[in-house]
């Protein structure tokens, strides 16, 4: 394959010795489609490992190459060296790559070794990555290490972009108490973030504290977090702690942001329980022509809501047909 010199990749990795670089090329290399095995290095049978002395070691002692098609891209892997008997090597062989993966096992944390590659990344100019190798191992605490790395390493805050990926990402692995920590964290650091406080509000709301939800949501709003999920998220809580006239204030202000079938029915239910039965007709009658009648009796909530404003149900009733509609709006 003929490539483009500007589509090509020269990225290092580098770390302690037995961090884990040589397992991260050869999943690269497997996943991309260069190497049709996934080798391991306490078998031997890794692509970059194949020298005799290396095999029995279970180390790299001198830099291996090999290559990965990716979108288009050719990107050369250099897995170099990482302990201290074999650091020239590495040196050497960052001067000429793009980018430095700085790989960091998670149990055992920020090394001899992993201090001196990361100077070395630093002096030649490179983007770093740092990679947190071993999550599966006994003591690994992702949201400990990261600000573990980060004191260690001397790095800048992170982008409030990456702090809401790492807890996002530790949410979708169903580590929720880990994931509010993220974001605890991220907000010592950097208090004028509004995304943290949202998502916080919605891991909150996941392990049922709705004061503290409550709390995050608001705080949001407040630095101008102007998000149709936030108003509604809170006037939900508002709606459920009996904060009725907040919870329509929240509504309308959601509506003012964006036109929003969700926060007409929201709207509705909040009339509803103050007895203003022709205002929430008025909100549901809306919400179906913002929801559109083929979708929305696709899901069964049209009917419901047209039956509903014809009943002029109120209380428990309307609850329940509401909460119907969320239940397979959900669901879709």
């Amino acid at each position: 394959m003929r490539v483009e010199i500007a589509k090509i990749r020269n990225v290092g990795l580098a770390g302690h010795g037995s961090g884990g670089k040589t397992s991260l090329a050869e999943a690269l290399l497997f996943n991309a489609g260069a190497s049709n095995r996934l080798g391991r290095v306490e078998e031997g049978t890794t692509v970059l490992d194949y020298d005799e002395d290396e095999i029995k070691r279970r180390i790299t002692i001198s830099t291996a190459l090999a290559f990965l098609e990716w979108k288009g891209h050719k990107v050369n892997l250099l897995d170099t060296p990482g302990f201290g008997n074999f650091l020239a090597d590495t040196k050497t062989c960052l001067r000429v790559v793009d980018t430095t993966v700085i790989v960091i096992p998670a149990p055992s944390g920020v090394q001899v070794q992993t201090d001196k590659v990361w100077s070395y990344a630093t002096e030649y100019g490179h983007a770093r990555v740092i990679y947190l190798s071993k999550m599966d191992r006994e003591r690994a605490d992702f949201a400990r290490a990261v600000e573990e790395y980060r004191a260690s390493l001397r790095l800048a805050p992170q982008s409030s972009k990456t702090w809401s990926n790492l807890g996002m990402a530790l949410q979708a692995l169903g580590r929720v108490e880990e994931a509010v920590q993220v974001y605890q964290q991220a907000i010592q650091i950097q208090p004028d973030q509004p995304v943290f406080y949202h998502n916080l509000g919605g891991l909150r709301l996941e392990q049922g504290d709705w004061p503290g939800a409550a709390t995050a949501f608001r705080k949001a709003l407040d630095l101008g977090y102007h998000n149709l999920e936030t108003y509604l998220s809170l006037a939900e809580i508002y709606l459920e702690t009996g904060k009725v006239e907040a919870a329509l204030e929240l509504c309308r202000q959601a509506l003012a942001t964006q036109p929003s079938s969700a926060a007409q029915f929201k709207l509705g239910l909040a009339y509803l329980r103050l007895g203003q039965t022709a205002q929430a007709r008025v909100a549901y009658e809306e919400g179906i022509k913002q929801f559109g009648a083929g979708e929305g009796e696709r899901i069964g909530a049209v009917d419901d809501l047209k039956d509903l404003i014809a009943r002029g149900i109120q209380g428990a009733e309307a609850q329940r047909i509401l909460d119907n509609y969320w239940k397979n709006r959900s669901g879709e």
